[in-house]
Order: C-alpha cells, then structure tokens, then sequence
C-alpha cells in the first residue's frame, strides 16, 4: 500500500532531479567546450573572406578570463548578442549573398550549440552518407564503383571516357539515365525559426540552450529595413555556425529523396543537390515529391535552376571535358612547376585560350576559370591577363583568383589598373572585393614611384576619396593596413580624419586606423586616444585596453605567432602581414620583456623576408629592439 509519505518523498525525488535554467546553461557553458570551440573559432577566423588586422589577438590575450566572463554572463541571464557587421559576397549580374561578421563572443556561443546539435543529430537520426555541408569535411562519391559491360556502353560510354572527373563534379558513383540537379529557393533567408527550434527539440538539448540560440537568431537574422522583423532567415556565417544548423534542418529532407531514389543515388552539398533515376517519369515524380516534402518546411525547390540532364547532358553541363583537361594537366606539372616550370607555363598557354572559349558554353564557367587562374598564378603564366577586367565584371565572385594570379606574379601595374578601372566604371558594389583587392597588394615587391603610387592610392581610398568605391567598412579597414605596409607616414595616418569623420568610421576601420598607429609611434597614438573620445564600440574599447596594457605591463600572455603560411599559388612561405604589423606594436612597447619578444619573434621571421617592403618593416623593427640584450 502506498503511503502518503511515499508519496511525498517521490514528490521530493522528482524536485531534487528538476535543474533551473542556470544550472542546464551551467552544465553546457562548461570551460573545457568554450575552451574548444575558442579554437575552431580562431582557426576560422584567418581563413575568413574578411579578417581583423591582427586577428583579434586583443580578444585572446587573457582567453582564460575572457571565456569565465562569458560563461557567467550566460548563466547568469546577462549575456546579450552584439549587433553584427555585414558584407555583401558577390555573385553575377549584381546579384550578392549577404554575409554576417559575429563577434568573437557570438561565435563562440553559436558555435558551441551548433556543434552541439549537429553531434546529437546526427547520433540521433544518422546523416545520409551522401550529405555535405562544409570543405572541412571530406566528401566521398556515393555508391559504388561503375564497370561498363556490354549493354552500358551505348548509354553511358560518353560517361566512361570521362569517368573520375564526373565522380569529382557530381559525387555520384553511378551515371545514370537521367540525372536530376536542383537547389532550394533563398535556402537560408527562407528557414523559419519555429520549424528549426521543432528539429532542435527532440535532440536533448536543454531549453535555456535552444533559448539562448533563439536569442542569438532573433539578433543576427537578415535585416527588414525599417518594417517589423519576423522570426524567419538565419544568418550566412564564415564559422560554419548556421551551416550545421542549415544541414540538420534538412535531414527529414533526405531522408524524403533517399526514400524515392535510394541513398546510393542522392547526394547533397548543403542545398544543392543531385539525385539520379532510371526514366524522365522517375525524374518528374522525385523533383515533385522533393517539392512536397520541402514545402512541409516552408521550404520551396528552385525551378529555375532544376534540370533534368541525360548522359551527353551531364557531359556538357559539368563541363567534363575542360576539367579532364585541366586535370590532366595538374597531374603533369603539379610536382615539376619548380624544374620545370617554362615548359608548364607554355604547355598551359596553349590550352588556355582554347579551355575558355569552350568554358564560355557550359553552366560551371565560374569554377573552370578559378582553376585557370590558379594555374596561371602557379606557372606565372600571363596569357589571362588580358581577360583580368572582363572576368571581374562579368565573374567578380573570381576576384580572389584574379587578384592573387596578378599579385603572385608582381604585376602591381596590371593589378591597380584593372582596379582603378573597375571602380571608376562604377562596379564597385561590394568592399569584399574591395578588401580582396588590398589583400592581394600586401603580396606585392614594389619599390620607388610604384611603391608611392600604390601608397598614395590606398590611402586615398582609406579617407574615401576616391570615386565610385564602395564606402563599405572593410575595404577601408583593409586599405589602411596596405597604406601602412607600403610606408604611409604615422603623421598622414593620423591627420586621415576630422574628429566628425572618426566618430562615423565602422569599427573595423578604427580599429586598423588605432593598430597602424600603435605600431608607428607612441606619440601619433596617444594624440588619437584623445582624438577619439566619441568613439563607441565594444570592439575599439576592447582594442585600446589591449594597447594599455602593453604599456603598464598588465598584459601576462605575450605568445607571439610568427609561423610562415604558404604563399600559393606562388611557392614558397611567407610571414602573415598581419603578423608582422603586431610584432610591431610589441617592438613598440615600453616594458623590456615585450620588447624582447618581438626581438626573438624578429629573428624568426627574417628568413622568411623577401619582399622590399618585409625588410623594410623588419628594419624598423629592429631599430626598436636594436638596445635589447636576448
């Protein structure tokens, strides 16, 4: 018989196992996961499109304390999402896709629960082998392996002949009679957060954590103008923290098509996807039942872009021919480009013009050209210079490509003309070309009139003055960093804007304008300390703490990472500008021990000098530290 005692201590039992939500944020807000994903975050952040002059090292020189400050304020109900910085990403005809910039601290909370989620998914419902989300990862063609017989040969021959590079482009193992290629309408702008937090759910993920990325969407979700914001989109990231999110939302999806064609037959590359089939009514019935099970979703199949392909199809539409070619040729040359390099050079001059004439026919002439670009940049091939302009405006999503072929060459004349052409023309939409552009000069080995006429033009794109340039925060933040790296006077720097124009500079451009400063002269900074009072921005404030610091030695962690990088597609190493400017800001510091190693980090980096302008940072440098005994 059950008492009514035993009924109260069951009662109590259950109490004791409720946990508020400072306890669940507490048990999944741990040090050691903020800890790990402190890392991927950083690791991320210098492969970004758009990076931080020195790459947030303000943020990182006290993480131990900086991450116990995050946790508490996240348990403690007080952590609140920074408003985000933007770029627009460049696609054809003017067409963008909007980019999001988190915070450090952003990223790591949206990390984290990404992460999170996308582990307990896929330990929950098991991710189709055939679906890919990220370059991280690497992705395997489905299926297994064809072998043509005697009654494949007439239908798949075409296929055959070109067999490893159709497994490349479609990653599929099988042809197949028709094969279906597809995406998803404005996939990410079209997620609506109910549905997500519904998928989210069932996964054992606490509410306050599924709470706290509610928080975060509702602050980083693409922008309604002036109209209310509803609760639908999820932002483009360069962390892959809404890519995972994108990827689990779409399992249901796969699992809908795998059912219909089969897993060996489907794969998915975030929101593309193909899928292959036996007979065009197959064909019809999978895209109308994939068009079912997104609608479910909110979800709509982009009809503009499905198309149904037969084998000779497939071969023109994934341009399997070219990419053979190029193929071929990367085998031939990929390890004799150092010995062998004039015959590399004129064997790809030969073909070049030949590859783009036919490129110019298929729907993948953006991915064939950003190959040729980056064998051209490899060979120092200059049979595509000629094209630089028209691929920029026609392609501009090639502008990395175009701008690292010409800047690997050292062809600064070539590269600032098609530039200053392209802006003049009033192309200059995005400042993610823009900052691509001055990116691409901190690779350059120029002296005399070229060095000045490279510096006179960075910094008059840094004050904005040059016409039809963007306006855009990051392609001013970049100029500024290539202004100093050409040898811009920390006077000029200093004297770029009234006290009116600094209190309207984006952070990101402060704080290059602040960094520049810090590393040239003691006195230039502190003139700008007090020109800058006005000045508003976690980030800047962030900044200038880090810069204090320094001077009253209240900065412990003065690690120092001079490793070289590789400098494709030219061979060889190279010391990260970035590096070099806060080695620096540590030459330039009062307290002998920061002193000292920037000395030691100097000696490193030195060998890997190369260009006028390196040596000339490094000569500075040294005439900081010359006094120091190691």
């Amino acid at each position: 018989m059950v008492t009514r005692l035993d009924k109260v201590d069951a009662a109590t039992s259950k109490v004791a196992h409720w946990k508020t939500p400072s306890q669940h944020l507490h048990e999944f807000f741990t040090l050691e996961r903020l800890g790990k994903t402190w890392k991927q975050v950083r690791r991320e952040s210098r492969a970004g499109t758009i990076r931080d002059c020195i790459d947030f090292r303000d943020w990182t020189q006290d993480i131990g304390n900086a991450l116990k400050q995050l946790r508490s304020d996240i348990v403690s109900g007080d952590y609140q999402p920074e408003s985000p910085d933007r770029f627009e990403m460049p696609k054809s005809k003017g067409a963008f896709r909007l980019i999001t910039v988190l915070g450090i601290r952003d990223a790591i909370v949206f990390r984290a629960i990404a992460d999170a989620a996308l582990e307990a998914a896929v330990e929950k419902h098991r991710n189709v082998q055939g679906a890919y989300f990220s370059r991280r990862h690497a992705a395997n063609p489905v299926g297994d392996a064809f072998s043509l017989s005697a009654g494949d040969s007439f239908r798949f021959f075409d296929i055959w002949l070109r067999y490893n590079e159709y497994r490349t482009r479609t990653m599929l193992s099988r042809p197949y009679n028709y094969l279906v290629v597809s995406d998803i309408s404005n996939y990410f702008d079209s997620i609506h957060h109910e549905l997500l937090m519904e998928h989210l759910a069932p996964l054992g993920i606490a509410r306050p954590v599924i709470a706290t990325l509610g928080r975060l969407l509702e602050s980083l979700k693409p922008p309604a103008g002036f109209s209310p914001n509803p609760r639908v989109g999820i932002p483009v990231d360069e962390y892959d923290c809404s890519r995972q999110l994108a990827h689990l939302f779409l399992f249901e999806f796969d699992y809908a098509v795998c059912t219909e064609v089969g897993e060996d037959n489907y794969v998915r590359w975030m929101d593309d996807h193909n899928f292959g089939v036996s007979t065009l009514a197959e064909a019809h019935a999978a895209v109308n039942m994939a068009g079912r099970a997104l609608a479910k979703q909110r979800l709509t199949v982009n009809s503009g872009k499905t198309i149904i392909l037969r084998p000779s199809e497939v071969v023109r539409h994934f341009a399997l021919d070219i990419n053979q070619e190029i193929s071929r040729f990367e085998e031939k040359w990929g390890g004799l480009f150092v010995d062998w390099k004039e015959q590399a050079r004129a064997d790809f001059e030969i073909h070049a013009v030949r590859w783009r004439q036919r490129a110019s026919e298929t729907g993948v002439q953006d991915k064939i050209f950003k190959r040729m670009y980056g064998i051209a940049g490899k060979v120092g091939s200059q049979c595509l210079d000629r094209f630089a302009y028209i691929d920029l405006l026609r392609t501009p999503s090639l502008a990395g490509r175009v701008f690292s072929s010409l800047a690997s060459r050292n062809q600064h004349a070539l590269l600032l003309k098609v530039f200053q052409r392209y802006v003049r023309d009033g192309h200059s939409l995005y400042d993610s070309i823009e900052a691509t552009f001055f990116d691409s000069l901190l690779r350059l080995d120029v002296d005399g009139t070229d060095r000045e006429s490279l510096k006179e033009f960075c910094v008059q794109f840094s004050m904005g003055s040059v016409e039809g340039q963007s306006g855009g925060s990051f392609g001013i933040a970049s100029s500024l960093l290539a202004a100093y790296w050409f040898g811009a006077d920390s006077q000029n720097i200093l004297e770029l804007y009234t006290d009116e124009e600094l209190s309207s500079l984006p952070a990101p451009a402060i704080r290059s304008w602040f960094t520049i400063l810090r590393a040239a002269s003691l006195v230039e900074y502190d003139f700008a300390v007090q020109k800058s009072a006005p000045v508003q921005s976690a980030d800047v404030a962030r900044l200038m703490r880090y810069f204090q610091g320094l001077q009253n030695r209240s900065v412990k962690n003065t690690y120092l990472d001079v490793s070289p990088t590789s400098a494709w597609p030219s061979r060889g190493k190279y010391v990260d500008p970035r590096k070099w400017l806060l080695m620096e800001v540590f030459a330039n510091s009062r307290p002998r021990y920061i002193k000292r190693k920037a000395k030691v980090c100097l000696g490193k980096a030195s060998y890997y000098a190369r260009t006028v302008q390196e040596k000339a940072i490094a000569a500075r440098i040294a005439s900081k530290v010359s006094s120091l005994d190691l």
